[in-house]
């Protein structure tokens, strides 16, 4: 039949921005003001063909046509004011007009403070905003099988087969689940935090350690098949039982889900070692620990943390780092790069307790010509590393978790850029 779907998604805008010095006001440097302005305009439209309700596995409606537009006014501020010699200050402010979901007005407050050449401490604090975007609010509504393998909380309660039930269609199965856009949805709003220093002891060496805290409500996603599954009760609206009693379908789609409270630090590291006569040697790390990531499946639910620990439909990893060791001789180079990421308790503990950690190395060299040409090759997961096992099945994969792990094995690449 060819194309079943069309979907087009236009934005317009138009912004203005201003800025200048505004005097002296401590004598430690001129200060600046911006002011700038935005107006924009969103539409999305889609539609199917008719022909979609003959193919089942479409999950497909053609009365499922959607379409929807916004227009988003916008004025913002902002003002750097240096202090001392070592101390800057700087504070924004903007405020937004959505047809559709009203005014928002959000600050933004940051420091910059260098008591001595060889530090550079910084910190900032703001809160956002955002509306659920057309998509989210519109999408069509479709039907698909879940990610995961779930039983019937009533016909296979607890895996074993009740009165009606069939193994076959009531236990370990993927059930139909039908999702889509939710126009009820309210925007997300968020507060963020850092706080971090760069240290550079000598003109080689870089250090950088940077705190984050960051609190969301209203997270905007798919509600939860798990959810549905873990407390049948609470979400029994959730479920479309057929004539016979069995799990037609299950109703997911976009919705808010509650609070996340995440928190962490970023690290980064950049060392040159001094000229060799057998080129310029260096390294460079940057790396993620993450301290918490508590959610909520439901607005007021209960939080549940999910660091190093498989919950809901997925996990946040507790340490991710890449490595980078780097050569160069004249116009000729090389690198060598680990990627690594730390392991986690598994969806099913009872049959595999631990999802092990994830590293791969990847090597590449190149070299420039005449200034204007590089040739640059390499192999990317040089060791050809198989994704650690796990017995998670969301995102129709088992086996393996294709959000932690690339099952994609040894890959060469080549490249040329010419530079005009």
């Amino acid at each position: 039949h060819g194309q079943y779907s069309s979907a087009v998604g236009r934005v317009a805008g138009l912004d203005a921005r201003i800025s200048r010095e505004i005097g002296d006001w401590f004598g430690a440097g001129p200060a600046g003001i911006a002011l700038g302005g935005e107006y924009r305009k969103e539409k999305m439209h889609q539609e199917y063909e008719a022909y979609v309700n003959d193919i089942s596995s479409l999950g497909a409606d053609a009365a499922g046509s959607v379409e929807g537009d916004r227009s988003v006014k916008a004025q913002y501020a902002e003002l750097n004011v240096p202090v001392l010699d070592s101390l800057e200050l700087t504070a924004a402010v903007r405020h937004d007009k959505y047809s559709d979901f009203g005014s928002t007005t959000n600050p933004k407050y940051s420091f910059r403070y260098q008591p001595f050449k060889q530090l550079v401490v910084r910190g900032a604090y703001s809160e956002g905003f955002r509306a659920p975007s057309l998509y989210e609010l519109y999408a069509p509504r479709s039907t698909t099988f879940t990610q995961g393998y779930y039983n019937d909380p009533v016909l296979c309660a607890g895996g074993v087969v009740q009165p009606g039930g069939n193994a076959g269609r009531d236990c370990q199965q993927q059930f139909l689940n039908n999702g889509g856009g939710n126009t009820e949805l309210a925007p997300e709003k968020a507060r963020n935090m850092t706080l971090g220093f760069v240290y550079q002891p000598v003109s080689n060496l870089s250090m950088g350690l940077d705190f984050w805290w960051i609190h969301i409500s209203n997270q905007i996603q798919a509600f939860p098949e798990s959810t549905v599954f873990d407390d049948p009760n609470t979400y029994a609206d959730r479920y479309v039982r057929a004539a016979d009693g069995s799990i037609a379908n299950i109703v997911t789609g976009n919705a808010n889900l509650g609070i996340v409270k995440t928190s962490g630090v970023d690290v980064s590291l950049d060392y040159r070692f001094p000229n060799t006569p057998y080129g310029q040697f260096g390294l460079g790390m940057t790396g993620t620990y993450v301290t918490r990531y508590d959610f909520q499946n439901i607005i007021d639910g209960p939080y549940t943390d999910k660091v190093g620990d498989f919950q809901g439909d997925g996990v946040i990893s507790r340490w991710k780092h890449v490595l980078t060791g780097t050569w160069a001789l004249g116009d000729t180079r090389a690198s060598l790069t680990n990627r690594f990421t730390s392991g986690y308790n598994d969806y099913d503990r009872t049959t595999n307790g631990r999802v092990a950690s994830y590293a791969l190395w990847d090597m590449s060299v190149g070299h420039t010509f005449d200034k204007v040409l590089d040739i640059d090759a390499g192999v990317r997961n040089m060791f050809d590393r198989n994704p650690p096992f796990s017995n998670q099945a969301y995102n129709f994969q088992s086996g393996y978790d294709p959000r932690y792990a690339d099952p994609l094995g040894r890959t060469l690449f080549a490249r040329a850029t010419y530079h005009f």
